[in-house]
């Protein structure tokens, strides 16, 4: 066994402590923007269709589809979609981490009842991370040209990790034109590990010709600040270990 008076040891030692320095802050940033849209509960076929971006949520990853159709068939559509988008971001200093959409509009071309979901997924954030608490923000918010019958309306939701941060239903039917909204959501994540996702998932309920919905939507998550002293304790405990036990090794060996 090598001991801590050789010099080789030491190097080694010095070595293995700065390649796990350099691990630990290194991992590269990462996030996935996946669109999808259903009609009807479909996963496949010509009422499904997915989009999806790869990259770093540093870079601002933004996802938008001009125009997306779904129906029974290529030429037969039930709703048209225009201008879906999404955008996923990381940011640091305040740490926070974003996931926006939007779309101009869906509009019902045929007639009947069916349903239209929108789910909106950022994937392999790294920060911020729970515990210390994470404070999550969203936002919804709408415009409907045409009142619908029924069952018309909306089922809102967004989720960070396992953690369900905001739902917001509409009414059973829209029961006026024109704008619609939820108050904004204000909750606490007190446990969140990376990577995580966050997903927002909008389900349209139509049943009217012509009918035509737009939304946008906001989810933000942002790392609640700790005490200066804190930070600097919690960081300096790795370092104040190796240094107590080099002493104590030294000493043996002295001894």
């Amino acid at each position: 066994m090598m001991s801590l008076s050789n010099p080789l040891f030491r190097k080694l030692l010095l070595c293995g402590c700065v390649f796990a320095g350099v691990f630990c802050t290194a991992l590269p940033l990462r996030a996935d923007l996946i669109i999808k849209v259903s009609e009807d509960g479909a996963v496949s076929g010509t009422k499904f269709a997915q989009f999806t971006l790869s990259g770093s949520p540093t870079s601002d990853l933004t996802l938008a589809e001009s125009t997306v159709t779904l129906g029974p068939n290529a030429t037969s559509h039930d709703f048209t979609v225009r201008v879906l988008g999404g955008d996923a971001n990381q940011t640091t200093g305040p740490t926070q981490s974003e996931l926006l959409s939007s779309t101009t509009s869906v509009t019902e071309n045929g007639s009947g009842t069916h349903t239209v979901t929108i789910t909106i997924t950022g994937s392999g954030y790294t920060a911020p991370t729970a515990p210390p608490p994470i404070t999550a923000f969203t936002s919804f918010s709408g415009n409907v040209n045409t009142v619908g019958t029924g069952t018309s309306g909306y089922l809102f939701s967004a989720k960070a990790g396992s953690n369900t941060i905001d739902t917001a239903a509409g009414p059973g039917a829209f029961t006026t034109a024109g704008a619609f909204t939820t108050p904004d959501s204000t909750t606490t994540i007190t446990s969140l590990s990376s990577p995580y996702s966050i997903q927002q998932t909008l389900v349209l309920n139509m049943n009217t010709h012509n009918e035509r919905i737009n939304y946008s939507s906001q989810t933000l998550l942002t790392q609640t600040p700790a005490p200066g002293g804190i930070v600097l304790a919690v960081t300096c405990l790795p370092c104040l270990g190796i240094g107590v036990w080099l002493r104590r090794r030294k000493a043996k060996v002295a001894g």
